[in-house]
């Protein structure tokens, strides 16, 4: 009885692989792939008008509340880290107040020249914002933004949001309803 199931075993063995030989079978998905991008994170990448009111970093945190649209342009800096990841938030600097490592004239100085590290503390408190892009409930979306259209440290970009409700004269956070980058 026993060498009867040791037959049968190894011939249903047998079947299945000769069952899978030559078929092509849809390759299983990469670990690393990335998600796909939330359709609400795609829209928001629009052409934003120069002509709009545009104001200082400082000035808006001084002169703005909760709910109020606002348009920013700025550049990705001011944090060592400036993308969040797998968020889509990024912390934005004021280049009137600003001055990014990259064009102090002194390369090799900081590894990271989007940091700031050479400017004085109280600048850049005063001259960055948060910006994200949140869901229809408010939530940041849970997908990285950093390489969308091209989003990167030291991009130069103009934002167009609603100041978002957990923003203070400490902590301008905008939430994005387009992003151009420039």
């Amino acid at each position: 009885m026993k060498k009867v199931q040791i037959i049968q075993s190894a011939i249903a063995g047998l079947l299945l692989l000769a069952v899978g030989c030559g078929q092509s079978s849809a390759p299983a998905p990469s670990a690393s792939a990335e998600p796909s991008v939330p359709d609400a994170l795609a829209a928001v990448f629009q052409d934003v008008a120069a002509t709009e009111s545009i104001q200082p970093i400082p000035e808006l945190r001084t002169s703005v509340s909760p709910g109020d649209t606002v348009v920013v342009e700025a550049k990705v800096m001011g944090d060592m880290n400036p993308f969040v990841e797998n968020r889509a938030l990024f912390v934005v600097g004021d280049e009137g107040t600003l001055t990014s490592c990259d064009l102090r004239g002194d390369e090799g100085h900081c590894d990271t020249p989007w940091d700031n590290c050479c400017d004085d503390p109280k600048a850049l408190r005063a001259g960055t914002a948060t910006i994200q892009v949140v869901d229809a409930n408010g939530q940041v979306i849970k997908h990285s933004i950093r390489g969308l259209e091209g989003l990167k440290e030291l991009s130069r970009i103009r934002v167009k949001g609603v100041v978002a409700p957990q923003a203070t004269e400490g902590a301008l956070i905008i939430n994005a309803t387009a992003i151009d980058v420039l």
